[in-house]
C-alpha cells in the first residue's frame, strides 16, 4: 500500500507542476501576443532528456524567456545556452534562466564567475552603445566558453535524467496510472469474453479462462489499491478544494463488480 501512497504522490505533486507551467507558459506568451509554440518547447525537451533533471524547470524557463520579452528563435537558443551553463557552474537551469535574462550586467557576473576577465567582459561592453547590442557581444563572448558543456554530464546522471522525465511525463496526467491498470484489465475482460464464446476455445485455449479470471481480479484489486490510496492522500492534503488538481481529477475510487464479488464471497 505504501508504494501506491507514494505513486499516488507523484500523482498529485507533479500534476500540480504540469499544471503551473501551463499556466505559466500562457501566461508568459499572452504577453508577446503569441500561443504558445508547444511544439518547439516539447521537442527541446525531447532532445535535451538526458540533461535536463525536470521538463517542467525547461517550461518554466522558456516561460520567463518569454516574458522577459524574447522572441522565439532568440528563447530557443538561450535556453541551450542556459543548459550549458548550468552544467559548466553547476547550477541550476532556472538559476541559469535568470543569469541570462539579467541584462548586460547580471551576464557580467556570469562570465566573470566562468573565469572570464573583467578586461575581455568590459571590452565586449564597449563594442555594444545600447543594451541590447551589449547583451548580444556578452552572449557571443559567452557561448563560445560553455559549448558542449551538457555532454559533460556523466552517464549515471543522464539515465537519472531520462528516467525521471518519463516518469514525470506519466504521472502528470492526474489519474493517468489507475487509467492504464483499468485500460489492461479491460482488455483482458474482452479476452476472457472471446475465449468463453468463441468456438476456437477448445483445448489449450479453454484451460486459459481461470487464469485470466485470477489475473483480472489482481488488477482490478490493484487499480482499486491505487486510486483510493491516492485519493485519501489528497485528501488529506488538499481536503475538498475543488480548485486543485486534487480536486479536478480525484476519482471517486468504487471497487468493481469482480472486486466485490471477490470480497463478500
Amino acid at each position: 500500500m505504501g508504494l501506491w501512497v507514494e505513486t499516488g504522490k507523484a500523482v498529485i505533486q507533479n500534476t500540480e507542476a504540469q499544471d503551473a507551467a501551463n499556466r505559466s507558459l500562457a501566461q508568459a506568451y499572452k504577453t508577446l501576443g503569441e500561443s504558445v509554440p508547444s511544439k518547439e518547447i516539447n521537442d527541446f525537451i525531447n532532445q535535451n532528456t538526458r540533461f535536463l533533471p525536470s521538463m517542467f524547470a525547461a517550461e518554466q524557463g522558456f516561460a520567463s524567456l518569454a516574458r522577459a520579452g524574447f522572441d522565439n528563435t532568440t528563447q530557443l537558443r538561450l535556453m541551450n545556452d542556459a543548459l550549458d551553463l548550468s552544467v559548466a557552474k553547476g547550477i541550476s537551469l532556472d538559476q541559469a534562466v535568470t543569469i541570462l535574462t539579467a541584462g548586460s550586467q547580471g551576464m557580467s557576473r556570469g562570465l566573470l564567475d566562468l573565469g572570464i576577465s573583467s578586461k575581455e567582459v568590459n571590452a565586449a561592453l564597449a563594442k555594444g552603445s545600447t543594451e541590447g547590442e551589449k547583451f548580444q557581444e556578452l552572449l557571443a563572448l559567452l557561448e563560445p566558453k560553455i559549448a558542449g558543456a551538457r555532454d559533460t554530464t556523466g552517464g549515471l546522471d543522464q539515465n537519472t535524467n531520462r528516467l525521471n522525465e518519463e516518469w514525470q511525463h506519466l504521472t502528470s496526467q492526474g489519474q493517468l496510472l489507475p487509467d492504464i491498470i483499468g485500460g489492461v484489465e479491460g482488455k483482458l475482460a474482452d479476452l476472457l469474453i472471446f475465449l468463453s464464446t468463441s468456438d476456437a476455445t477448445n483445448g489449450f485455449f479453454s484451460d486459459m479462462q481461470q487464469s485470466l479470471i485470477v489475473i483480472i481480479s489482481l488488477f482490478e484489486v490493484l487499480n482499486y489499491q491505487m486510486i483510493t490510496a491516492t485519493n485519501n492522500w489528497a485528501n488529506a492534503t488538499f481536503g475538498n478544494d475543488p480548485n486543485s488538481i486534487a480536486g479536478r481529477n480525484r476519482n471517486v475510487g468504487r471497487a468493481g463488480p469482480m472486486y466485490r464479488s471477490l470480497t463478500q464471497s
